[in-house]
């Protein structure tokens, strides 16, 4: 099936592009629409316009519908890019976590197909492992996003980091951020301290989460609230009632400060 070059574009096509640029698609029948007019032209728009549709259908969250409209672009020959299986890739793990599955189906056909994954792919299918408790093929698939010459990110690894803490690998998260600390591509955030004085609180090493809570300081960032709650919660956790209440008071002087 013949696809139109990109350089000729229709007036469908900018038409559409448009509508969705703009945000103007607000229910599935409005995308629907738009997509049967794409799909019925010929020569077929390039997958360009239909990520657009995609995009916009995914934004109102209709993600199993994204994923039915994707397998009808590859019957009728429309060729998925990067653009398209990032989208996809990410409605399926939304959807729910049994979808994962079909997520890398798309993500071997990728890889297949010679398409290289960025950062957002990669990112994304971690999420869904961490999230369906596979901590090990999400640190797996950390460590071969170099050979497809892209990093991991912060959104990467405190992904990974919130899920071995939670699973109570602590001495794993360790290894990891002193990793995250030497990677010239990422800056550990407030999140990933939070994750960080959660974790080691809630197991009882309150020293080394108070280490953290103060070396987050220290580098700059500013503690919030969740990162106090954490820190008084292992404490009142462990029966060390007098630590709980002075964090307490320093988090309402915080508090206080951070509303001048």
């Amino acid at each position: 099936m013949f696809v139109r070059n990109y350089s000729k574009i229709s007036q469908l096509e900018s038409f559409v592009k448009e509508e969705c640029k703009s945000g103007r698609i607000q229910k599935l029948d409005d995308g629907l629409r738009y997509f049967d007019m794409l799909i019925s032209e010929r020569p077929l728009p390039s997958n360009v316009t239909f990520c657009h549709v995609l995009s916009s259908l995914s934004k109102i969250k209709c993600y199993s519908d994204v994923i039915t409209l994707y397998k009808k672009m590859n019957l009728v020959g429309v060729q998925p890019n990067i653009f398209t299986f990032n989208i996809l890739v990410n409605c399926c793990g939304v959807v729910s976590s049994r979808k994962y599955s079909y997520a890398f189906q798309v993500f071997a056909k990728m890889t297949k197909t010679g398409i290289q994954p960025n950062a957002f792919t990669c990112t994304t299918l971690i999420h869904g492992l961490c999230t369906t408790g596979q901590v090990g093929g999400a640190l797996q698939l950390k460590n071969n996003m170099l050979k497809w010459n892209c990093r991991p990110n912060v959104v990467s690894y405190n992904a990974i980091l919130d899920t071995l803490c939670k699973g109570g690998l602590l001495d794993q998260a360790l290894v990891l951020f002193s990793e995250m600390l030497h990677d010239s591509n990422v800056v550990p955030n407030v999140v990933a301290y939070n994750i960080l004085v959660n974790g080691f609180g809630n197991s009882g090493r309150l020293k080394e989460a108070k280490s953290f809570f103060d070396e987050m300081v220290s580098r700059g960032i500013s503690a919030d609230v969740t990162a106090y709650t954490s820190l008084i919660h292992g404490h009142c956790l462990h029966g060390q009632q007098e630590e709980a209440r002075r964090c307490f008071d320093e988090s309402r002087d915080f508090t206080r400060y951070s509303n001048l």
